[in-house]
This record gives C-alpha cells, structure tokens and sequence, in this order.
C-alpha cells in the first residue's frame, strides 16, 4: 500500500511528549522486537507506539475492572505490537508482522473465564478509535489529501480485523472445546448413573448441576428433525419453569430424541405433573415420555428408564389413546404410571404377540368381526363382567352383549370369568399394538 510521501513523513516525524527512551524502558515487549520495529519505522514512531499502547493499556484495565487477574503483561504486549504492526504498514509496507503468539492463549483464557465477548470486543474498537484518533490528528488534515486519510483508516481496518478474527477464532474454540467436555463430562456421569454405578454426590452436583438425593423426573423427548438443538433444550427449560423450585438436567441423544431430568428437593404432586402444559410453540409432533417422581441415585436411574421403555414402544407400532381428549397436547404427553401395565408386557413386541394370540386364539385375528368380538369382551372385563354395564358402554341391547360372550367363549374354549386377569392383558395389548400383535387373516 502506497501512501501519500506526506502522510509517510507525518508519521515517520511521531514522538511521545517525552523521551522515547523511557517509552522503551516501559515496554513489555522483548528487545529484538523493539529494535527490529526501530529499523523499519524509525526511534521516534516506534517510542510513540510504545507510549501510545501504554495509555490504552490503562484504558482496557478500566473496562475489565471487575475481571479478577487481568493477563496485563500478554495485553500490554499485545497493544504494543498492533500499533507498531499498523505504523510499519503505513511506513514501512511489506515488513514481516510483529503479532504474539500470545493472542490465542489469551483469546482462550477469557473464554475459560467466561469473560463476554461483546466486552472483549468493544474494548478492541475503543483502542482502534483512540489510535485512529491519534494518527489522523497527526497528519495535518490541511495538508494532507483525503484519499490517503482513506488509506490511513482501511490499513488500520485490517491490522484491527485481523487481531479480532483471530481472538474471536480462538476465543470460540476455545468455548466449543469447553462445552464438548462438559457435555462429556455430564454424558459419562449420566451413563454411569443409569448403568447402576455409584457416583460421588459433589461430582455428580459438578458434573450434572443436581442435587442426586432429590426426587428426579426422567424424560425422553422426540422432537422432529428440523427443530434445532438450541430449541429443543430452550422447549424443555420454558415446560420446566412451571415448576419454579425445579433444577433442568438435558442430554442430546441422537438426531431425534433428547433425555432430560426435572429434579426437585421435595416430592412433586402427581396432580402437578398432570397438570403441565407444553410450551405454546412446540411442535406438534413433539411427543414426551415421562417417568415417575422417585428420589435419589438409584429414582435418578428408575425413572429415566420408566420414560426410556415408554418412548421405546412407540417404535414398535405402540399408539394410546389420548389420557383426555378435551386437551390436544394430552396426546402428546404420556406418563409411564399411565401405561406401566402396558410398557411391562409390551416391551418385547414378538413376545407380546406370541402372549396374545395364545390367550385370544381365534380372537387375535386383525379382522373387523374379531375386532368386534375383542371390542365387547373389553366393555364386558372392565365393567366387572357385568352384562348390562358393557351393553351401556357398547351402545347395544343387552341381548346383544349375551349373544357375543357366548360367542366369545366358545371361541375362547372358556368363560371369560375363568381368565379375566389374562385376557384384560391380552386385550390391553392389541388395543395399543393393534396389528403389531395381531393375526393375519386366513384367505
């Protein structure tokens, strides 16, 4: 880059309002720094350099006030470099760059100490203004043609964005890193406590933010693809923060679903749990599966499991009917004490199959006369083998309901009365796996 032969000289004639000497003494940079930059720019501008970077050192003190063990020496260092890089772009194009390497460590530090990048970088572009300040005061504006101001201003552009990009690449990797071994860090200690291991309370309070010994709601959530991993968790802490005094626990797992704990001191109502609604915005096929309230290590593992086996069923052809139709995101919630029964027998399709078509025998045909026949053998169990409730509840004559039990048991080879028990399990089982159960029927 080519400057105006005025604007070299202007900057060429810099000096600090004393001796540049005692600039050099000050410096934090190492000596051969110092004198390479003498080389190329002269005494005078590299000791204005110096004196400049020390003034603007205290100025970033001032803005990082409340940072305990400010790196002073690597930001010193750092500022004086910057503007001894941009003055020999200016005077001397084409010297090599003097930058430390101390920019990544640093970058990474502030991200350790969770010091916020929008400080960082607003006290970057305080310092770039202040100098630009500097210099275009020092080019005598009367003398000097705008173009080369321009120059002047997109030299400085660059040394600056090149310092920030750099910080800010280091700075987010840094933080990338970090959260990667504390997702790490929390999977292991998750993975443990579910695999039955004993975990020490005050690791698992550093690893997973909860306090262990108290009661735990294990969720399994699906969400679609589409919704991103930020919104998935932001979804589960709004659905948790209808329970105030509740700590929020997530773990990705996979492309579809999201493991979540809610963890309270005290034992949540299971009036409270009904009682939840989903978030406004969540999608529609969002589905979650939930666990008991059980305390401890070993509710912490129980009821994640409960949610786990629950959600796994729905993969295997499982489709209850909504808790409550009156409320749509009913049919997106489901509670493992709501399906136990159900989640115990149905965990293993094939065998669950094999259990349903032995006790139904004809009746475990996927046709619509046996779905009859399993329909009014339902009413007629849960009614307490009552004839006239189940007719109530089928909407038909009474007569009806005796003509089909009879039909029923002769089916069977039994009265119903001889193996309630086995057939309300059957039957709850081809009620929510449907044809996963079922028998083809014969052509």
């Amino acid at each position: 880059m080519a400057l105006d032969g005025q604007l070299i000289q202007a900057f060429r004639s810099l000096a600090p309002p004393e001796n540049g000497s005692d600039s050099r003494l000050g410096a934090w940079s190492d000596e051969a720094t110092i004198i390479s930059a003498s080389q190329r720019i002269g005494d005078g501008p590299t000791a204005w350099a110096l004196q400049e970077a020390r003034e603007a050192l205290e100025l970033v003190e001032v803005s990082f006030i409340g940072v305990p063990d400010l790196p002073r020496q690597d930001i010193a260092r750092s500022l004086e470099t910057l503007l001894l890089d941009l003055l020999m772009m200016l005077i001397a194009p084409g010297s090599p760059r003097l930058a430390p390497a101390s920019i990544p460590p640093m970058a990474q530090a502030a991200a350790r100490r969770e010091v916020p990048i929008a400080q960082i970088m607003h006290s970057m572009r305080t310092v770039q203004n202040r100098w630009m300040t500097a210099l275009i005061a020092a080019t005598g504006r009367t003398t000097v043609n705008w173009p080369s101001v321009d120059q002047l201003l997109s030299a400085s552009t660059k040394i600056f964005d090149d310092e920030v990009n750099g910080f800010v690449e280091a700075y987010l990797a840094e933080r990338k890193r970090m959260l990667e071994d504390h997702v790490a860090r929390r999977r292991a200690a998750v993975e443990a406590l579910i695999a039955g291991d004993r975990l020490d309370p005050g690791q698992a309070r550093e690893a997973l933010g909860i306090d262990l010994g108290g009661f735990h709601i294990g969720m399994v959530i699906s969400f679609p693809r589409s919704v991103s991993g930020g919104r998935r968790e932001r979804l589960v802490r709004a659905w948790a923060r209808q329970m105030p005094d509740a700590s929020v626990l997530v773990l990705p797992q996979g492309r579809d679903h999201l493991w979540a704990w809610l963890s309270t001191s005290t034992a949540p109502a299971v009036k409270a749990l009904h009682a939840l609604r989903l978030p406004p915005d969540a999608p529609p096929t969002t589905r979650w599966s939930i666990g008991q309230p059980v305390s401890g290590a070993q509710g912490f593992r129980r009821s994640h499991l409960q949610a786990q086996d629950l959600e796994s069923l729905f993969a295997k052809g499982f489709r209850p009917p909504p808790a409550d139709k009156s409320i749509p995101q009913r049919r997106r919630v489901h509670l493992w004490e709501d399906h136990a029964l159900t989640t115990a027998l149905g965990h293993d399709t094939e065998r669950a199959s094999w259990y349903v078509q032995a006790t139904l025998g004809p009746l475990a045909e996927n046709s619509a006369a046996a779905e009859e026949l399993r329909q009014t053998m339902w009413a007629y169990v849960n009614s307490g083998l009552s004839l006239v409730r189940a007719a109530e509840s089928r909407h038909v004559h009474r007569n009806t309901v005796v003509y089909r039990v009879q039909r029923i048991e002769e089916l069977l080879g039994h009265r119903v009365k001889d193996r309630t028990l086995e057939l309300h399990c059957a039957l709850l089982l081809t009620r929510h796996f449907g044809p996963a159960v079922l028998t083809q029927p014969k052509t």
